[in-house]
């Protein structure tokens, strides 16, 4: 992600190493550089909460977003495959009882979101404390919420309990999924509260939000578009229908913002699929429900006749957001919202026509859409598919599937609107891996408020 240029890189620098080191649900076992800045000295200056704010975006979208899709629940959702023998590759795609709480990953997932959650804690606690401008101060604060409803938010998407706060004392107590989520929430409505109470400094706009911004919209336009995106797909995620439908009515489809990237900071897709060539895409994006003529498949990948190293398994190339280090990759797409409102209105029983109406306006899009992802299928009544909630609901998932390709949702869209699964004795590489990943070890040793690892 491109940092301000009026920051001090160096600073930048010693500040991102600081919150690598820190591991913050459980404790701390890594040793301290003294040429990087303590961290009482970050956050008692308006410069390192500055720094900070910058830098919890950038480890976000960079390191939080690399654990959390493309090497983990991608691979559970089997929208990517491995392609390297590397253990705990293999123990990802091979799922079920062999995904050890030791993997590599999903320690990754843990911990590199933790650290988002608690940078955004540091900035919410201290920021008032500095010599910032209420504007400016207003921006930071809003932007750790955020950035912790995100990370909360995909934790809740592959463990069944999890934290909601950190605790150095390495004793945070668990909650289920279900309260995970709505704190997430919660989160994301105190940072509208915050925008409205106090508007954001242009100091905050220019310097300090790194979230880039379509040139229809300010950047704090963007900020609250995100916001409400985020809030209408964690509704949806805790069974608000209502509250879903609502906050996707007030998502500006036409406002887009992206996680930018460039050779220093790079697009995390690409990393994996490009350049290291761990990973790859799985022919028709991974699903025996995407139907043959989607162009959304043309949209993500490139026909290849490659297989996968060892499982075999039909691989393409990357295309769409992936291709390059610099290639920026959208915060959402404006047709989940779309989709979020078929699905509600479904659960709550609304005219199957209306469920229709909604799920054709993404199936027979020609476009031009603001990413270009367009689907061009016909109206759903040419499928010969039932008029039924059972058959719409497995519509619904079909086309987020591929509209919300690689958005780290396919996992829990599996769960929810999917058959049941509930082990591996038929490793079947058209279903998901597992239900929720097992607790990793370092937190387990460290916490003794870690639960038992789910079954599957």
């Amino acid at each position: 992600m491109l940092c301000p240029a009026s920051l001090s890189r160096s600073l930048i620098s010693g500040l991102a190493l600081l919150a690598l080191l820190v591991v913050p649900v459980s404790c701390d076992l890594s040793p301290t550089n003294e040429n990087n800045p303590t961290e009482a000295q970050t956050l008692s200056t308006a410069e390192g909460i500055r720094a900070l704010a910058v830098g919890m975006q950038e480890f976000y979208a960079t390191d939080a977003l690399n654990a959390t899709i493309p090497r983990g629940v991608a691979i559970t959702s089997r929208e990517i495959a491995i392609n390297n023998t590397f253990s705990n590759l293999v123990e990802m795609e091979a799922g079920g009882d062999n995904l050890s709480t030791s993997n590599a990953n999903v320690e990754a997932i843990w911990s590199d979101n933790y650290r988002v959650v608690r940078m955004a804690e540091d900035l919410i606690e201290n920021a008032p404390q500095v010599n910032l401008s209420a504007g400016t101060q207003s921006g930071i604060i809003a932007t750790a919420h955020v950035f912790k409803a995100l990370s909360l938010g995909n934790i809740a998407l592959v463990f069944e309990q999890a934290p909601v706060t950190t605790d150095l004392s390495g004793t945070a107590p668990f909650e289920p999924r279900q309260e995970v989520l709505q704190e997430a929430i919660t989160l994301l409505n105190d940072a509208l509260s915050t925008l409205d109470s106090t508007a954001p400094s242009g100091d905050f706009a220019s310097n300090i939000f790194s979230i880039a911004v379509s040139d229809n919209a300010t950047p704090i336009e963007g900020l609250r578009n995100t916001i409400h995106a985020y809030r209408a797909r964690l509704n949806l995620l805790a069974g608000n229908d209502q509250a879903a439908i609502d906050a996707a009515n007030q998502v500006d489809p036409a406002i887009q913002t992206t996680f930018s990237y460039n050779d220093q900071s790079q697009n995390p897709y690409w990393q994996e699929l490009v350049q290291s060539g761990d990973l790859a895409l799985r022919d028709s994006l991974g699903s025996d429900l995407i139907e043959t003529g989607d162009a959304r498949i043309d949209f993500f990948t490139d026909p290849s006749d490659a297989t996968s190293t060892p499982n075999g398994l039909g691989i393409e190339d990357p295309d769409g957001f992936f291709t390059t280090a610099s290639t920026p990759a959208p915060l959402f797409v404006p047709d989940e919202m779309t989709l979020i409102r078929a699905e509600a209105m479904l659960n709550q029983d609304a005219p199957l026509s209306e469920v229709v109406s909604a799920i054709d306006s993404v199936r027979t899009d020609l476009g031009p859409s603001p990413f270009g992802i367009e689907a061009e299928l016909p109206p759903y009544s040419e499928t010969g598919r039932p008029m039924t909630e059972a058959a719409l609901q497995t519509e619904i998932l079909r086309q987020r599937r591929a509209e919300l390709y690689l958005q780290g949702l396919a996992l829990a869209d599996s769960r929810r609107l999917g058959p049941e699964v509930s082990d591996r004795e038929d490793p079947s590489f058209s279903e998901r891996a597992r239900n929720f990943y097992p607790y990793p070890d370092q937190e387990s040793r460290n916490n003794p408020n870690t639960p038992e690892s789910p079954d599957f």
